[in-house]
């Protein structure tokens, strides 16, 4: 015999959960508790390049600067990844391999520059005016035309880490400064007048 139920009283303020929303807010949670996790770790680079030789050297010279660089071969990879680091500097190289378009770059910069707190860097075409104008408009931290050495890339990885790690440090306050004790003053000073 079926045992009948008792509606009881009405449920107000008590919302059903869809099993589909659960999963998401989890998701959610667990994207924002990696991303604090990754806040303590390493400083964080990423570097999109859809040139292999380009790519590597940008990789090399930030990981000699003492970055973590995640290298990313096209916008959409770049975007995924993004949203799990906490970037303090991206490399984004407008030069596109031979034959080919890089597609999304552009926007996945703009994206980046919206972010606070990241030192954005744009390496572009050689005697192109126009995509220094851009990166300048959008608040690159700096433009790199024709970059070709890794040695001078790393030494601007380098200036970037010592950027980030002076933004980062804890700010002292007043309250942290030693000051001199009036007692101590006054006791050196009564000393030699006697």
């Amino acid at each position: 015999m079926p045992v009948p139920m008792n509606p009881g009283p009405p449920l107000v303020g008590v919302f059903l959960v869809d099993p589909l929303h659960v999963d998401a807010r989890q998701e959610v949670e667990r994207s924002i508790t990696e991303r604090r996790r990754v806040r303590c770790g390493n400083f964080q680079c990423l570097i999109l390049s859809g040139q292999s030789s380009r790519r590597d050297m940008l990789h090399r010279a930030a990981e000699m600067a003492g970055w973590e660089a995640v290298v990313c071969l096209d916008a959409e990879e770049a975007q995924e990844r993004m949203g799990r680091m906490f970037l303090q500097l991206a490399i984004v190289d407008l030069v596109p391999p031979a034959g080919h378009e890089s597609s999304g770059y552009r926007d996945l910069a703009e994206k980046l520059a919206r972010l606070g707190g990241l030192l954005l860097v744009i390496c572009g075409n050689e005697g192109r005016p126009q995509e220094e104008i851009w990166a300048r408009q959008l608040g690159a931290w700096l433009f790199l035309p024709g970059v070709v050495e890794g040695d001078d890339v790393a030494m601007l990885c380098g200036e970037a880490r010592q950027i980030v790690e002076q933004l980062s440090a804890p700010q002292r306050s007043k309250a942290n400064i030693p000051m001199k004790s009036i007692e101590t003053s006054r006791g050196s000073s009564s000393g030699k007048r006697s």
